[in-house]
């Protein structure tokens, strides 16, 4: 239903963009008035769906939700642990939870407020919480669809509307209650309104408030909005959007400004597994062991500062590229998940009309002509001069990347970062009678200054991870005799999902807090890869 009618606004997309004069006036009105009559039929049925549909979360939602209605029963959610038991009543199944290093699992609020109390009305009045994302994702659609028709630039509204088609995790994304919908659309609304007073900076520290990421977009914004509209408006814009952060946070902060500071900034630096398809799958799998996650969090910082002096200093070349910038930089986050970077390029469009016009004054504001088509073509055409600024950009950020190779080589020959447990062999127990195995021995060497070892298994397949945690096996410890520096382990799994396959390799890990060692075998072979 949602890409049928994303298909009659394309159409009417298209009359408007032949239109002109009155007529053109009166199909903006009702373009208009057909998208706010879609968003409550829309919306109206999704709320029917979400009445009726079992509450299945991904473990990020359902803190939210426990931490709404722990707000609602007059308690602080920041620094609590709320238990699996709870998670698992809204459906979270095991294998989504996240993992720490040390054992258990993430079960505490580690987000601004506004994730939780955007989610309180619907509480309230009884309704599926997950009823928020639907209709968020139908919101972002929409303010990007009237933003370009207020602008006189329908020819190009179609974009906002295939974004859904080609980009359909867009809306499965909200189905699966990922929420990473509302903090874009709150960013997206301040990127098109930039000219407006006070609302952009509020509209910022709405985002920021609902969740931590577009921090990574803040200094090119800043820079942004400094270049084009000078130091007043940049004052405006931090202000409003300092004060609406504040505002919001401010009372969890009263309550224990430790524990908050130390929640939100917990998806950096708290103890969890790594995972995701960033850089850091090259640690993760053990092939450069030395790049732990302060190696990649420092990476990304130093990263991310660099492309911003690169972006002010070249700021007429890259001024338009302040929502993509972020996709580079967090390419080296530890943790990279999908839903990190899928909907920075649908800001994109919110960037768009400052390309294509400049201003958003009645006086600048004309109708489509051929001449604009001439322009856009201009604008994304690469000709010689281009090209030679791009080589200008490219070429120190080359140079970095060639200072960092005798880093990485340092550090791997460095013996401060020799591993202090190692997994010498791994033998299968044998194929059980599918032709799998679910059942290994583990002998694992480590220093004298380690008093006591216990480990904890994760098992990685080769390829693509229908389940990014990968595998985790119970095990049974076998300890040596005294003064040996080894130990074995039996480790096993009754979960069918998680045998191994005889005909593929695998990534062992043994783990515990600081300690992380890997073992790749080949099960057919059960030879060390």
């Amino acid at each position: 239903m949602i890409e049928f009618l994303l298909a009659i606004f394309g159409f009417l997309f298209i009359v408007l963009s032949t239109l002109s004069g009155k007529r053109r006036e009166i199909t903006k009105r009702f373009l208009r008035l057909v998208i706010i009559i879609a968003i409550i039929s829309v919306g109206s049925v999704i709320f029917l769906i979400g009445m009726s549909m079992k509450q299945t979360y991904t473990d990020e939602f359902a803190i939210e939700v426990l931490s709404a209605k722990r707000f609602l029963s007059g308690l602080n959610p920041y620094g609590f642990q709320y238990a699996l038991k709870s998670m698992e009543s809204y459906g979270v199944p095991l294998s989504s939870l996240t993992p720490k290093l040390s054992g258990g699992y993430v079960t505490n609020l580690q987000y601004p407020d506004l994730s939780f109390l955007i989610l309180i009305p619907f509480i309230l009045l009884h309704v599926n919480p997950e009823v928020v994302l639907f209709f968020f994702t139908l919101l972002l659609l929409s303010l990007i669809a009237l933003e370009f028709i207020e602008r006189d630039l329908a020819f190009m509204a179609p974009l906002a509307i295939a974004v859904s088609l080609f980009n359909i995790n867009l809306i499965f994304f909200s189905l699966n209650g990922i929420t990473d919908i509302i903090w874009i659309t709150f960013l997206a609304s301040s990127l098109m309104l930039l000219q407006k007073r006070y609302i952009p900076g509020i509209l910022f520290g709405l985002s920021l408030a609902s969740k931590q990421l577009p921090i990574f977009i803040l200094p090119f914004l800043l820079i942004f909005i400094y270049k084009r509209y000078g130091s007043r408006k940049l004052l405006e814009f931090t202000l409003m959007a300092a004060v609406s952060f504040i505002l919001l946070n401010l009372p969890f902060i009263m309550r224990g400004p430790t524990t908050f500071f130390t929640s939100i900034l917990a998806p950096e630096n708290a103890p969890i597994i790594g995972i995701g398809f960033g850089l850091s799958q090259f640690y993760i799998s053990g092939y450069i062991p030395f790049a732990d996650r302060e190696f990649f969090t420092t990476l990304m910082i130093s990263v991310w500062l660099f492309f911003v002096l690169i972006y002010a200093y070249k700021f007429d070349t890259l001024k338009y590229s302040l929502t993509a910038l972020p996709i580079i930089v967090l390419i080296f986050n530890f943790r990279l998940l999908e839903n990190y970077l899928m909907y920075w390029p649908i800001l994109t469009l919110s960037t768009l009309p400052y390309i294509i016009r400049k201003g958003n004054t009645i006086e600048q504001r004309k109708d489509f002509s051929f001449q604009f088509i001439q322009k856009f073509y201009q604008a994304i055409h690469l000709n010689s001069n281009k090209i030679k600024k791009i080589y200008r950009i490219m070429v120190p950020v080359m140079l970095v990347l060639i200072i960092l190779l005798p880093t990485f080589v340092f550090l791997e020959n460095d013996s401060s970062y020799k591993q202090k447990i190692k997994i010498e062999s791994v033998t299968p127990e044998g194929m059980n009678s599918t032709g799998s195995v679910n059942c290994l021995y583990v002998n694992v060497t480590y220093s004298s200054e380690i008093k006591n070892l216990s480990l904890r298994f994760r098992i990685l397949e080769d390829g693509f991870l229908n389940n990014p945690n990968g595998f985790f096996w119970n095990s049974t410890e076998f300890k040596p005799a005294s003064g040996k520096l080894y130990t074995s382990f039996h480790i096993h799994t009754n979960d069918t999902s998680y045998f191994l396959e005889e005909h593929n390799s695998y990534v062992i890990i043994a783990y515990n807090s600081n300690l992380e060692t890997w073992y790749h075998i080949d099960i057919g072979k059960n030879i060390n890869v």
